[in-house]
């Protein structure tokens, strides 16, 4: 076989790779590869069940409580310096609106006012406790 025609073959065989990581690509974005739902694992405030929803994207709480149907299961966040996990204190921006997490970076840790605080993961953390929780009022 001469240089050309292996070149040749070399060419072709690229050619077929490039045209399958293509298609396997373009197979994968098609099938709904960006998130539209993220899992909230939180604490319904007005019964205290801990609860678990998928929401859309956009959606912010307080969710509805699967147990108890109101409107006040807020997440939970996480504190690696008391190693706590906690609810912010809330605020209501507005009269008749729900009370609602601050705008980050104004909730800190309603345990030890630290800040360095994150969303809570159970994979990803191990508390020692929870802080107490905020008054929810409807």
């Amino acid at each position: 076989m001469s240089s050309g025609q292996r070149n040749a073959i070399l060419i072709g065989v690229a050619v077929v790779a490039l045209a399958v990581a293509v298609t396997l690509m373009a197979r994968s974005r098609s099938a709904g590869s960006t998130p539209t739902q993220y899992t909230v694992r939180g604490i319904c405030l007005a019964c205290q069940a801990e609860a678990e929803t998928t929401q859309p994207l956009a959606a912010e709480p307080p969710f509805v409580c699967p147990k108890c149907g109101k409107q006040a299961v807020y997440p939970w966040f996480f504190c690696y310096d008391c190693q706590k996990r906690f609810i912010p204190d809330l605020v209501r921006p507005r009269p008749g609106e729900p009370l609602r997490i601050p705008s980050w970076p104004s909730c800190p840790c309603s345990n030890c006012r630290s800040t360095h605080v994150g969303q809570y993961d159970p994979l990803l953390h191990n508390p020692v406790g929870d802080a107490p929780l905020p008054k929810w009022q409807p």
